[in-house]
């Protein structure tokens, strides 16, 4: 009877899985990355899906940079509703709306720790915090850099 439930447990998350990548399939496959982190932010305010959510797979090392998080900084405000960005290696789907000034902190926030989008829901921050925190990943790589220059 264990077995049964186990084998019927795993087809059924099969199911689900498959109708979640093929429901968003571009993006599962990383075409999202192909575009830069602004235009991504207006395709998630102007594509509509079934799911207030869009799952991507984690953003590829080097996607975001300092250049892109200045232009994000233009967005951090913004209340257009848009779709959350869902990691789709969360174990828990949050199915809540966004906005266009969220999803930047979110992926201001994904610079500082080095992905996007990052795990749990979409939530305000205090853009002052963020901005320090982009100062310091910033001052910290210039240093990195200046000392690895041959003298």
């Amino acid at each position: 009877m264990k077995a049964i439930f186990h084998l019927t447990l795993a087809w059924l998350i099969v199911i689900v899985t498959s109708e979640l990548i093929h429901s968003d399939d571009d993006f599962m496959n990383s075409n999202a990355y192909k575009r830069s982190p602004v235009e991504l932010l207006t395709q998630l305010a102007e594509e509509k899906g079934e799911n207030d959510w869009l799952m991507l797979p984690p953003s590829p090392p080097g996607w975001l940079t300092f250049d892109n998080v200045i232009h994000l900084f233009k967005h951090v405000h913004d209340e257009t509703p848009c779709r959350f960005a869902y990691n789709g290696l969360s174990s828990i789907l949050i199915s809540k709306k966004s906005t266009i000034g969220i999803e930047a902190q979110r992926m201001i926030r994904g610079f500082i720790a080095g992905g996007y989008p990052p795990l749990g829901p979409p939530k305000k921050m205090d853009v002052e915090l963020l901005r320090q925190k982009v100062t310091q990943k910033y001052s910290d790589a210039l240093k990195e850099n200046i000392a690895k220059e041959p003298k």
